[in-house]
């Protein structure tokens, strides 16, 4: 296959608008449709806990779809269910025509074979203690469990073990 060299300028514009962001017209249509039309051609949209004005997901959609409102997700995952929740490599709405995909990782985790992190006796525990707790407690927040200090790392090993154990849960 050829070499094609092109421009930053034309690269910038293929890149705008393979992410539906290069034009002011609506490129996935308006409204609950729209939306979907976006995380279908985006193949998800991330959760975000992020809220200045809103939370994060919804500005993506925002600004791909000019008349979208947050109820419009809200109704294709609840009531229409042409999305779902899912920790793809975060946690995102996907098109359910994409479900499939997700089965054997899911059959993975059931079964014990999938880990988000390595096994160990401290994360084996952590993971018992929690579940305990929340089946006692109910609904809990990460910041109502308590950890010993740890000396701080980067990455993962930053978190409480109770983060872990619940990712894994």
């Amino acid at each position: 296959m050829p070499a094609y060299i092109i421009s930053l300028k034309e690269a910038r514009r293929i890149a705008l608008r393979s992410q539906g962001l290069a034009d002011k017209r609506a490129p996935f249509g308006s409204g609950k449709q729209g939306a979907l039309l976006a995380i279908e051609h985006l193949g998800y949209i991330q959760l975000d806990s992020i809220s200045v004005i809103e939370r994060a997901h919804h500005h993506a959609l925002w600004s791909r779809v000019p008349d979208y409102a947050p109820d419009h997700l809200i109704a294709l995952h609840d009531q229409d269910r042409a999305v779902f929740e899912y920790w793809s490599h975060a946690a995102s709405y996907l098109p359910m025509r994409d479900y499939r995909y997700t089965l054997r990782r899911k059959r993975d985790f059931a079964t014990g074979d999938g880990h988000w992190h390595d096994s160990s006796p401290e994360l084996d525990d952590a993971m018992r203690r929690t579940l305990a707790r929340l089946r006692k407690s109910g609904p809990l927040q990460l910041k109502d469990f308590e950890s010993p200090k740890k000396k701080p790392k980067a990455g993962w090993g930053s978190h409480k073990i109770e983060k872990k154990a619940l990712h894994e849960l």
